[in-house]
């Protein structure tokens, strides 16, 4: 059995706050623990000497992908620790392209754990794990409180039905509470402009921290042109804008998050949102689908992280006038990809992004027929119609003429992961009842012991006082 060699390198706070490195040999090649429970693991990425290997879908969706900047930096650390540490053994024995099996994974508690095996043309293999630990937690900054209001803007053409959807979510999210919000529709004109009028209106009526405003343009429909728009010419006094689509439903707390994460001049947030699948593959039995409020819910066959998606921004206002104009396309898409790319050329910004879990996209049909980028419009298509689940089901009922068992959301599709679940629930919830049994039963023992001591002390004093 190869001995396993672990390298530690923590940041210890010194004075002069330099890193301290230091290198030992670990007795337990098991360090660090962590339980290896069936749904509580930790699982590894892999890298090859080329390619990352996620266990988790990449930005692009993809099995693999070239590694990040930071990651690429870090591999090469890690490559040249082992080479140290294996160079003083084996002198002139491995090389660095020897060391191209690599796993690595985060272990919350720990730090960053990684295991490197190295196999000479020969055939002779080493196994080395390093460990860079966490050092203790430091307060980096402590931002201000936002002195202003959030407001979001909306550009629309048609879609009425949607709106109303949109404007119910609204009036249930401000009625949790005293968070003020503005809404400015940047309407671009057709039969029913009159009518979204009326809506903002009544909505505004019915929701007393609510301002909403109507800005009517004459040009063709351009996403891009209607932020430009309603950033430029919104009346309402919420400094940060949230550059919102109205098929798009959210929770007071992201508005909290979309409030509190921009900073003036230095950050901007632009949250993943979680895309719903079409209902007709979440509830194939179901004649009467739950409401879009209904499903707002984040569940593996309700729908997807939409990783590749950057439309959703919470920015200041004076940060966009600052970022320069967004570009007017009449096509699908390009003008999210737009705003980031600004922002990486300005190089004084930070983009925060984040899976959100209060932010959803509502499923609709989309056409690609004037996608300027036609071929991430029909991937986008595709990803937002089902699981992989739904849609093998979908394919048997058809394929075999044989439907799947009653079974409206697949709660019960994976009944052996729910079982294993359940199980594991079990026995974390026996384990604590068997610790305060034995608390318990511990300071029975104790109190009967000084119960006993005290006895035989006052029989003692009894005594004492007999002879006497």
């Amino acid at each position: 059995m190869r001995s396993i060699v672990e390298w530690r390198e923590t940041g210890q706070e010194t004075r002069d706050h330099s890193q301290v490195k230091h290198q030992t040999t670990n007795k337990d090649p098991n360090y660090p623990h962590i339980r290896n429970w069936l749904f509580d693991h930790i699982y590894f990425n892999f890298y090859d000497g080329t390619r990352v290997y996620d266990n988790q879908d990449s930005v692009h969706g993809q099995s693999s992908r070239q590694p990040h900047h930071h990651e690429a930096t870090m591999f090469n650390q890690v490559i040249d620790k082992v080479m140290s540490h294996l160079n003083t053994k084996f002198p002139g024995k491995y090389q660095r392209d020897h060391c191209s099996s690599l796993r690595y994974r985060t272990v919350p508690t720990v730090g960053l754990e990684l295991d490197v095996i190295c196999r000479t043309p020969d055939g002779e293999t080493e196994r080395v794990t390093l460990v860079k630990e966490f050092s203790v937690p430091r307060l980096a900054f402590h931002h201000d409180r936002p002195n202003t209001s959030i407001t979001l803007i909306v550009p629309l053409q048609g879609r009425l039905h949607t709106l109303k959807v949109f404007l119910a979510n609204l009036r249930v999210v401000l009625g949790q509470g005293l968070l003020q919000v503005g809404l400015t529709v940047v309407y671009f004109n057709d039969l029913d402009s009159q009518k979204v009028q009326q809506l903002l209106k009544a909505t505004e009526d019915q929701t007393h921290n609510l301002k909403t405003e109507f800005i009517p343009l004459k040009e063709k429909f351009s996403r891009g042109l209607g932020l430009q728009e309603g950033v430029r010419k919104t009346r309402l006094e919420g400094q940060v804008m949230f550059f919102c689509d109205v098929d798009v439903l959210f929770s007071r707390e992201f508005l909290t998050r979309c409030l509190n994460t921009p900073v003036r001049g230095y950050q901007v947030y632009m949250p993943t949102l979680f895309s719903l699948y079409n209902p007709r593959f979440v509830f194939p039995h179901s004649a009467a689908p739950p409401s879009a409020l209904q499903l707002m819910q984040v569940r593996d066959h309700y729908g997807y992280w939409r990783i590749w998606g950057h439309g959703m921004v919470c920015i200041y206002k004076d940060d966009v006038l600052k970022m320069g104009p967004i570009p007017n396309r009449t096509s699908w898409g390009g003008e999210d990809l737009t705003i980031l790319r600004k922002l990486a050329r300005l190089n004084t910004y930070k983009v925060i992004r984040s899976l959100d879990p209060g932010l959803f996209h509502l499923y609709h049909p989309k056409s690609c027929q004037n996608a300027l980028d036609t071929h991430t419009c029909l991937r986008t298509r595709a990803n937002s119609e089902a699981s992989k689940t739904s849609l093998g089901l979908w394919y048997f009922k058809h394929k075999d003429n044989n439907p799947p068992s009653h079974n409206p959301d697949y709660e019960n599709t994976f009944s052996y992961e729910a079982e294993a679940r359940t199980k594991e629930q079990v026995e974390t919830q026996w384990l604590f009842v068997s610790l305060v049994a034995l608390a318990l039963v511990t300071l029975v023992f104790c109190d009967m012991a000084l119960m006993v001591r005290s006895f035989r002390i006052e029989k003692r004093k009894i005594s004492r006082k007999t002879s006497e």
